[in-house]
């Protein structure tokens, strides 16, 4: 009779197969190739020294995690949207397990408006700042945006680039935003949301909310029609204009339909005719 113990040999076979089965390129990845060498090499670390990829993704987190953090687990009771919203953002990326979510506070600005998800696959830590989520943020579909964004980055492998000392070169790093966005929308469904979200990220002004709204349907509206007029991106990130374009075109094709589970229509954007509408966004719509 056992009382379910298991020997470190048949902790470690179950640990490289549900690394291996969690560690995946989503289909909603604007850049495979780059996406699929992390992860073949993440499996293969796992399958030559397990024990070792474990120390190392943890060491990894602490590194990230700030001092001058006040961390605290969240529970259901003292920030329910913020929990619910997490599960929502979860279930939609189709994650098995519900990450470790921790609210933080900090004093540096930079921080108090962004978020982090650090983990592979399904093993999944996310910080949420306090004070995005609960002073900035509005609406459940925002926050649902913002930790689909944290985790789509976490689907893609981005952790994993530090931990199998992936360089990743600057359009990688580019095109990891346009998939964390698809990721965030996949979570939210809500293109104007969506933006509402990445606009309050981007300023560290208040700004009242009926004016950040205008300018979210003006933005969304507008999409495509001033990509011409944008001087070149060479930051980490793309430029709103962008990434609002890029979120509009996803929103209308037939691969979003299909995670989704809402009909696809011969209308909407074949998965060619995205993957060349967004080279077309990146280009200034040129």
């Amino acid at each position: 009779m056992t009382y379910g113990y298991k020997t470190l040999k048949e902790f470690k076979s179950e640990y490289i197969k549900e690394a291996e089965q969690s560690i995946i390129v989503p289909e909603y990845s604007t850049n495979k190739g780059f996406d699929t060498k992390v992860a073949t090499l993440m499996k293969d670390n796992f399958k030559s020294n397990p024990t070792k990829m474990f120390i190392k993704m943890n060491g990894y987190l602490r590194s990230v995690v700030r001092d001058d953090w006040e961390i605290k687990i969240i529970s259901y009771q003292e920030e329910p949207e913020t929990y619910l919203a997490t599960l929502a953002a979860t279930k939609a990326l189709g994650i098995k397990y519900i990450p470790t979510i921790y609210s933080y506070k900090t004093k540096n600005l930079a921080m108090m408006l962004n978020s982090c998800a650090l983990g592979y696959g399904n093993n999944i830590n996310i910080f949420l700042s306090y004070y995005l989520f609960n002073k900035v943020l509005s609406c459940s579909k925002e926050k649902e945006f913002i930790i689909g964004h944290e985790l789509g980055h976490n689907q893609c492998n981005s952790t994993a680039t530090h931990i199998v000392g992936v360089k990743e070169p600057l359009e990688a790093s580019r095109y990891g935003e346009y998939t964390a966005d698809r990721a965030g929308l996949l979570a939210c469904k809500d293109v104007e949301a969506a933006t509402r979200a990445l606009l309050k990220v981007s300023t560290a002004e208040k700004v009242p909310e009926e004016k950040v709204r205008e300018a979210a349907r003006s933005m969304v509206e507008n999409a495509e029609r001033n990509l011409s007029n944008l001087s070149g991106d060479n930051s980490t990130h793309p430029c709103l204009e962008r990434r609002v374009a890029a979120m509009k075109a996803f929103a209308s094709s037939q691969m979003y339909a299909r995670l989704t589970g809402t009909p696809v229509d011969a209308s909407m954007l074949s998965d060619e005719a995205l993957e060349q509408r967004l080279a077309k966004i990146i280009k200034g719509g040129k």
